[in-house]
């Protein structure tokens, strides 16, 4: 699925999944179509801590 969303949509996603320690838990392969950019007032990408992306169902 991670490579078809590459080369069909050109959007592949991973999302990681974190343990209550903070270590790395698992990669999750996420639908690229579903994902959204956000854009913030200057027409650019937040910075950080504010979101940069949206998943949209």
């Amino acid at each position: 699925m991670l490579l078809e969303d590459l080369l069909v949509i050109d959007a592949a996603t991973i999302y990681p999944r974190f343990d209550r320690g903070g270590n790395l838990f698992s990669l999750d392969v996420i639908d690229g179509a579903t994902i959204k950019p956000l854009i913030g007032d200057d027409g650019r990408a937040p910075e950080p801590p504010d979101p940069a992306y949206q998943q949209v169902l």
